[in-house]
């Protein structure tokens, strides 16, 4: 019984979804530094 509960506890991540739904994703890439600070905001540090 033990050994079947381990089992699902082990197997059951995969069966996740992987990445983000539409509705957290947004348009800015936190990753991405060349999009991070855009040359045309005065505001971005030099």
């Amino acid at each position: 019984m033990w050994l079947l509960i381990l089992l699902f506890l082990i197997t059951a991540p995969a069966w996740a979804e992987s990445g983000f739904r539409e509705k957290y994703e947004c348009d800015s890439n936190l990753f991405n530094p060349a999009k991070l600070f855009s040359p045309d905001n005065p505001l971005n540090p030099a």
